[in-house]
């Protein structure tokens, strides 16, 4: 199973790495205006920043295999089964989420200085490296409150992660909207 699975990501991260190729070939071919290529360079060189990361995955599991999975769990503090959905829990996960959309509205409104700064190149590995804590932050207490449900039916858990899964997103656009 386990060479199954190295397998399938051999063959999307090659077909990921040909799409990231044609993709700059063509961006970098058609630049466009030139009002859009600051927002457009710092934009690819973002994304490819996610690609590399995507790619590197498999050594950054290798690492993580090494470390007992009680420990993980453990540090995250995730629910178990039995735990009851109570106070505590909703509060400290729309916390969490407030914290990671101030985080973001930091992120964005930090975004313009750094590009007058440093340019483009600086801008985009500026927001590379700034919004990976976010998301893992904000997906972290996502998956923690997701776990508070666990012991409910399909549909009630079904609803309850849609739920939290859209205030997540929803934290993290009012963050980014209030940092413009």
């Amino acid at each position: 199973m386990k060479s199954i699975a190295w397998n399938v990501y051999v063959i999307v991260s090659a077909i990921v790495v040909i799409a990231l190729c044609i993709l700059n070939f063509e961006y970098y071919s058609h630049r466009g205006s030139i009002e859009n290529r600051v927002q457009l360079d710092a934009s690819l060189f973002f994304i490819n920043g996610y690609i590399i990361a995507f790619l590197v995955i498999p050594w950054v599991f290798r690492v993580l295999q090494k470390i007992d999975g009680n420990k993980i769990i453990d540090f995250i503090a995730l629910h178990e089964k039995d735990t009851s959905v109570n106070f505590p829990v909703i509060s400290t996960f729309f916390g969490e989420q407030a914290f990671g959309s101030l985080f973001a509205t930091i992120l964005i409104f930090f975004s313009k200085d750094v590009y007058q700064a440093t340019g483009v190149i600086g801008l985009g590995f500026y927001l590379t490296i700034m919004a990976l804590p976010i998301i893992i932050y904000m997906s972290i207490s996502l998956l923690r409150m997701i776990s508070s449900f666990l012991k409910f039916t399909l549909v009630k858990y079904f609803v309850s992660s849609l739920l939290a899964c859209l205030f997540m997103f929803g934290m993290l656009f009012i963050g980014i909207l209030l940092g413009r």
